[in-house]
């Protein structure tokens, strides 16, 4: 066999095998990178004027950190009985008949959307946990100490307008809150 023959042979798999491993290892980055969401939630107290009614809502917040757009799909709470899904509109407009539609939504690279989807009555409940998804199934999970700072803010709400847990919604029924003049 000629030496030289078997010199480019050699070196054309070598640089096979690495061009290979690098675009593995680029393909790898980009996929963990498209995805990268970060997502918490905070109390969110509103009051309609008009009527003086208050609303205890839950508002999630969701960033883009990755290169690509990120369809968000849908958000769940998982409960010791079940899960809950809020609809796909903005709340208390919602309450109102007023249709703002903020799920599905398209997050764009650096982007951050709010989106007032729960009431806060529903964390006076045994809240397992609660996740957002992609149009790609991926799970973003809520942290659990925020979490624990919205149970603890829900207890709050509780006592101090005198609301006990809806025990239908625990059977996976109403999970909205009776709404009290303020």
């Amino acid at each position: 066999m000629d030496p030289l023959a078997a010199y480019g042979a050699a070196l054309s798999t070598l640089l096979a095998i690495a061009g290979s491993i690098k675009w593995w290892r680029e393909r790898r980055t980009i996929e963990l990178e498209r995805t990268k969401i970060r997502f918490s939630a905070e109390p969110l107290i509103t009051h309609n004027e008009r009527d003086g009614m208050r609303f205890d809502v839950v508002q999630f917040t969701v960033s883009n950190l990755g290169r690509e757009t990120v369809i968000l799909d849908r958000i769940e709470a998982s409960l010791k009985n079940g899960s809950a899904t809020p609809g796909v509109f903005r709340e208390p407009a919602a309450y109102y008949g007023i249709r703002d539609r903020c799920l599905p939504y398209a997050l764009k690279e650096g982007e951050t959307v709010e989106l007032p989807l729960f009431y806060m009555m529903l964390f006076s409940q045994d809240v397992k946990s609660v996740v957002l998804f992609d149009s790609d199934d991926n799970r973003h999970v809520l942290s659990d100490d925020n979490i624990a700072e919205l149970k603890t803010k829900a207890e709050e709400i509780s006592t101090e307008r005198g609301v006990q847990p809806n025990p239908e919604a625990e059977q996976g029924g109403d999970l909205k809150p009776d709404h009290a003049p303020r």
